[in-house]
């Protein structure tokens, strides 16, 4: 091999150590958490048990993909009821629930050592 052809290997070998320390350093080498929830609808109402043994830090939930109500924390283990009236669409509008039913309820929040949960649902 000549000279030339040595540095460039160096470089491109040093340009992809320098992406990977990049993509560990800002989190993109952790995995995503899946969430253990169960819910339940009950008339106005949806009631959300946290399954897992970790805290949902800054929750952010979604009804049908647009009403949304977010900076909750869910302790481990413990159940939390929220009327559904308290989500809000990107108008500012309430969830309707004598005119709409849910049909979709997420959940992403943060988790341990920096990681983020998920929890995806639909009502058939």
């Amino acid at each position: 091999m000549n000279k030339k052809s040595n540095r460039s290997h160096t470089t491109s070998l040093f340009i992809c150590i320098v992406f990977v320390m990049i993509a560990f350093a800002t989190g993109e080498g952790k995995k995503d958490v899946d969430l253990n929830v169960d819910l339940e609808y009950s008339g106005a109402e949806i009631t959300i048990k946290n399954n897992d043994l970790f805290i949902y830090k800054n929750a952010r939930m979604k009804l049908n993909d647009d009403y949304i109500l977010e900076g909750y924390d869910i302790d481990a283990g413990s159940t939390y009821t929220v009327g559904m009236g308290q989500f809000t669409d990107s108008d500012g509008n309430r969830f309707n629930f004598f005119t709409m039913k849910p049909r979709s309820f997420s959940i992403s929040c943060e988790v341990d050592d920096g990681q983020r949960g998920w929890f995806y649902g639909e009502t058939r």
